[in-house]
Formats: structure tokens, sequence, C-alpha cells
């Protein structure tokens, strides 16, 4: 049963769940972000390439940060809501699978501690 995860859900919660990380899912791949040293009027996908190769590579503290920044920006506010009720799903579920094994886990951070 420890393996269980969110599936140890009710199927109304599991649906609640799945459609908090698909809009989170949709929110993040549809943030678009200004890189920095380029034309100002491009924007392109957060979850592009380019941006992945910035980020791993680059080294320029003010580049990632306006990166960061921007993604952040254009994710972050759109997805609070959604990410409460992700945190909410997330925590019953480690809920009742330590009441079903007699462990302790008050949140799904202590689930994945175990």
């Amino acid at each position: 049963i420890m393996d269980i995860g969110i599936d140890a859900l009710s199927e109304t919660e599991s649906e609640k769940y799945n459609k908090a990380v698909d809009e989170m899912q949709d929110i993040y791949n549809g943030a678009t972000i200004e890189l920095p040293g380029h034309d100002s009027s491009k924007h392109i996908d957060a979850d592009s390439p380019e941006v992945e190769v910035i980020m791993s590579k680059n080294r320029n503290y003010s580049v990632l940060q306006k990166v960061w920044y921007d993604w952040r920006k254009e994710t972050g506010p759109n997805m609070r809501s959604t990410y409460e009720d992700f945190v909410l799903y997330s925590n019953e579920a480690a809920e009742v699978i330590g009441d079903a094994t007699g462990d302790d886990f008050p949140d799904w951070g202590a689930y994945w501690r175990r």
C-alpha cells in the first residue's frame, strides 16, 4: 500500500488532483518569455530547448535571473490556486496512506521522505 501514491484518493479527489496537474502543465507549457539580448518583441516558449540551454549552461547571474523571473511572472500567479489544490490533494493522499499503514504522514513531503 505504501507505493499506491495518489491512487489512494477517492475517484472524485483523484479527478480533481489530475485536473490541477493538467492545468498547471497547460500554464507552464503556455508561458512565453523574452530572452535577454534578443529583440524585445520576440518571445519564446518557456519550455523551449533554447531556454533549457541557457538555464543549464549559462553562468551569467543577470541572464539567469531575468529568464527565471520572466518565467515565474508568467506562471506563478496563474497557477497559485491550482497549485494549492494540488498540494491539498497530495497531502490528503499521504494521510490516507498513513491511516491505512499506521504510519504518520501529515503531508506529501513526509510520505516522500519515508
